[in-house]
């Protein structure tokens, strides 16, 4: 049993959230004129950066600042749950990867998600020798499965759905002890079937094959997604006034890939009325989340500038 208890491990992320970037700061970085600037920046807030001249030097302090403050996080917390519920996410994204890599003769190494629990390394070695028996307990069965539906289809859409649906399933009972895990696992779930329901509708997708793609688990009914997706658009945009969402087909009319956008403010919200608790999990996702959307924001902040810096030289 670990010595800590989540008052401890709570109290020490809320010190650390005092560090997280605000807007303001955000639009400092912005007026940057190159990354050079935004390097000097970064350093002189006492940001945990070295002097970088590329998005990939970013990218890689960025995700060893990340790793290092999950690892500390994880050592204060006094269970693991939270962590393997966040990780397994990166293990999914990572298997995708590899397995892709290994049947196209390409290289993995540029998309691999960190943290994960499972080293990428290992996954290859199994795929290659077609034996999973080394996997963990928790994702042997997922991996072998998948390799076969890959191996006997190459088709990457149905191994990708089939890896998204045991994805859930594990997270599912890894969250059952936790009301904040069990609840934003669901919440996330529906997100996600519906999100799928209105790209069938939008891009006219095959509809017999949609309860294929749908994930078990979720808020609602997957017979009431597939009858509400036969029914059109309305009915689809009704189902999201379930997870309190107005006038979605006004929103999806005038922009469809605005979806994205509502699904991550939802989540955020939903974190939101969680994250003040003084114990549980809440508030390490919460936490975690936020410095992991910090980074991308850096990122994004730095390929706009090369890309400005790149216009402006032609």
């Amino acid at each position: 049993m670990k010595d800590t208890s989540y008052a401890f491990a709570v109290g020490y992320i809320r010190s650390l959230e005092t560090h997280l970037l605000n807007k303001t700061t955000y639009a400092n970085f912005k007026e940057s004129l190159s990354l050079e600037e935004l390097s000097n920046k970064l350093q002189s807030i006492g940001y945990p950066v070295e002097h970088f001249d590329s998005l990939e030097t970013l990218s890689l302090q960025l995700q060893r600042h990340f790793v290092d403050n999950c690892e500390y996080i994880r050592k204060a917390c006094p269970s693991e749950a939270p962590f393997k519920w966040l990780w397994l996410k990166n293990d999914a994204a990572n298997y995708k990867a590899v397995l892709k890599s290994v049947f196209s003769n390409s290289s993995w190494l540029d998309l691999i998600s960190y943290p994960n629990s499972i080293d990428p390394n290992l996954m290859e070695k199994c795929i290659k020798s077609k034996n999973f028996d080394n996997m963990p307990d928790f994702f042997r069965q997922t991996s072998f499965d998948a390799f076969e539906i890959m191996s006997k289809t190459l088709n990457t859409k149905k191994t990708e759905t089939y890896i998204d649906q045991s994805l859930y399933k594990i997270m599912l009972n890894l969250a059952h002890k936790d009301e904040f895990l069990l609840n934003r696992t669901k919440l996330e779930i529906t997100l996600k079937n519906l999100n799928i329901a209105l790209r069938y509708l939008m891009f006219n997708q095959d509809l017999k094959y949609l309860s294929e793609t749908l994930i078990e688990g979720g808020l609602i009914d997957l017979d009431k997604i597939v009858k509400a997706t036969e029914d059109g658009l309305k009915n689809v945009a009704t189902l999201f006034e379930r997870i309190n969402v107005k006038n979605m087909q006004n929103i999806i009319s005038k922009d469809p890939l605005f979806i994205e956008q509502i699904s991550s403010d939802i989540i955020n919200n939903f974190d939101e009325t969680y994250k003040s608790s003084a114990f549980g999990f809440a508030p390490i996702v919460a936490y975690i989340k936020a410095l992991k959307d910090e980074h991308t924001v850096l990122k994004s902040i730095a390929v706009s500038l090369l890309w400005n810096n790149t216009n402006n030289n032609i």
